[in-house]
């Protein structure tokens, strides 16, 4: 503990029960009494469990905190985020390092990765990314025409896809993560593997994998529904739930993807890994086999992941796509239940935002935005763009939450139109392609 010089009239003192597990101090903690002001915790701290435990071992029972975080760290009031709460009450704390499956390496490919800070997305740059978007999504398509006659000669060209990928990440990774998420309509199952693919390679950028893993995660993603192909379509493309003699048709998939690709040379075999075990689950309840933990690929971990995320934000014949911040919570709930991969779930949160890039949200002093940037491990505070409401002919703010005092997500609201003054492009419009 050090003691630091501090204008004491502006911090609170809250009980140290108050304190919330998983929060990420914005501003530092001190200790009450005396006549010092003593540092107990620094900001960028998360209030853990065992966090707690230790400031109780030394006696502190109560705390000093900037008044803008007395809200926020207690989630008493508005200006406790609902999304906080469930990512508490899920057990998403911090594992000790020793533990993780993932980690950063001198040849991790997030090493090579582009830091734009608040920077926007220019119309140019977006229009570069949608027409590279448009390209590999003809890609895929035409490799799926192929395997849906049983042609797998061309099978391996999807690691030019998987590699062009990379170089788009490392220039921009949230405009990347940005275009994989927007909610596909259309040209199923061939976008869904695409952008399966872009949101799976953008966390296992995050979680510090190899570009050569990277690439292997990006193939089987692509390369993951080609067995659905051979399902009948009147199963997967149904506007109803599906009986279980349905469904076990749909099983069926993975296992038809693997023997499509088993003696594709150029499709490595953590790719098909990828595509084969996909659908399973940590617990033991996924598909085709009911492997469960370490039986499972760690990159298969990561597809999963993805894979659902966004199946529920996009629309489907019979269900609409969820909200993106209610599919995180979807997530979250379902990672609790133990169905994916904790590390896995976080790296997701830490590349998207608990709030997803692209979401409309309400900050705490009523203006309303929409996240245009993630702050990694401040997975709470993305950079958002801002107006308010009434007053939409007003140019919009670019705000960093991450340091911002005071000011916080409070709720995700439905899709609002965005201000003629809006600074940041994230439309990717289709008719903007050509």
């Amino acid at each position: 503990m050090v003691a630091i010089a501090t204008n004491s009239s502006q911090f609170a003192t809250i009980d140290v029960s108050s304190l919330k597990p998983g929060t990420m101090l914005r501003t530092p903690i001190l200790e009450d009494g005396g006549d010092r002001d003593v540092l107990l915790l620094a900001a960028g701290t998360r209030i853990t469990d065992k966090v707690l435990v230790l400031l109780r071992s030394r006696g502190v029972s109560r705390v000093r905190v900037h008044p803008s975080e007395v809200s926020r760290l207690t989630g008493a009031g508005e200006g406790s985020s609902p999304a906080e709460e469930a990512v508490r009450r899920a057990g998403m704390q911090e594992e000790r390092q020793s533990n993780r499956r993932f980690g950063y390496k001198s040849d991790s490919f997030v090493n090579r990765v582009a830091s734009h800070g608040t920077m926007i997305f220019d119309k140019q740059t977006t229009g570069e990314f949608s027409k590279n978007f448009k390209s590999s999504v003809t890609q895929v398509e035409s490799l799926f025409d192929s395997l849906l006659v049983g042609d797998v000669a061309d099978a391996g060209k999807v690691a030019a896809v998987s590699s062009e990928s990379l170089v788009k990440i490392s220039e921009n990774l949230d405009l990347f993560v940005a275009m994989g998420l927007k909610p596909a309509t259309d040209k199923y199952p061939c976008k869904h593997s695409l952008q399966t693919g872009m949101l799976a390679m953008s966390i296992g950028t995050i979680l510090g994998l190899t570009p050569d893993e990277l690439v292997e995660l990006g193939i089987g993603c692509l390369i993951h529904d080609a067995g659905i192909l051979h399902v009948d379509h009147n199963v997967f493309s149904a506007n109803k739930r599906l009986s279980a003699i349905e469904f076990s048709e749909i099983t069926k998939h993975p296992i038809i993807s693997y023997d499509l690709m088993r003696d594709v040379a150029d499709i490595p075999n953590g790719s098909r890994m990828v595509a084969y075990q996909m659908h399973e689950r940590c617990n033991g309840s996924g598909y085709p086999r009911q492997r469960q933990g370490t039986q499972i690929h760690p990159l298969a971990k990561i597809a999963s992941v993805a894979d659902t995320f966004i199946a529920l934000v996009s629309p489907r014949p019979h269900r609409p796509g969820m909200l993106p911040y209610r599919a995180m919570e979807q997530m979250i709930c379902d990672t609790h239940r133990g169905l994916y991969d904790p590390e896995v779930v976080r790296g997701l949160l830490q590349t998207v935002s608990l709030f997803p890039i692209g979401s409309f949200v309400e900050v705490s002093d009523g203006r309303v935005g929409k996240v245009v940037r993630s702050n990694y491990d401040s997975y709470t505070s993305p950079v958002v763009e801002i107006w308010t409401p009434d007053a939409v002919q007003r140019r919009t703010e670019i705000v960093n939450l991450k340091v911002e005092q005071g000011l916080n997500i409070v709720k995700a609201v439905p899709e609002l139109e965005l201000p003629s003054c809006a600074q940041s492009d994230t439309s990717f419009e289709e008719d903007n392609w050509e």
